[in-house]
């Protein structure tokens, strides 16, 4: 799939996301949550259908295996976020981080090495309790990988 950037509204893309699975965390009593920081550019250069489907893998994960609490749909400047970053698609435009926190089972230290991995989940049991094929984290791997 090629890299196709556009100038994109940010909270338009956000709105559509967090509105993709509001009734979802409705239906299991999960607080889904939105938090935009106020110093965002209102639009970010970006291939949207590549974001979109990262985020719909993330918060569809956080949703799955979060029982009680909430997730929430963190937007930042990538300075306020930490970590390493790099710029794709115009390296003068801010970066910007995108992170879905969840209340969920959490994922421990030997197994965030792998989940990333097609068909893999965190233990055998996930997949017997929560259902899935693994595959999402992968998906949302490859398309963030360039």
């Amino acid at each position: 799939m090629a890299i196709e950037c556009a100038d994109e509204p940010i909270r338009d893309m956000l709105s559509f996301s967090y509105g993709w699975f509001q009734s979802d965390g409705n239906e299991k009593n999960i607080s889904l949550m939105l938090d935009i920081h106020s110093q965002l550019p209102r639009l970010i250069y970006t291939d949207s259908r590549r974001l979109q489907q990262i985020l719909r893998n993330l918060i569809s994960n956080a949703i799955k295996f979060t029982v009680e609490g909430s997730v929430t749909i963190k937007v930042e400047p990538a300075s306020s976020a930490g970590g390493r970053l790099r710029t794709i698609c115009r390296k003068t435009d801010p970066v910007i981080a995108f992170r879905v926190i969840d209340t969920g089972v959490g994922i421990d230290g030997p197994s965030q090495s792998v989940i990333f991995e097609a068909f893999q989940q965190a233990d055998g049991s996930i997949n017997r309790k929560y259902g899935g094929t693994g595959l999402g984290l992968a998906i949302s791997r490859q398309l963030s990988t360039f």
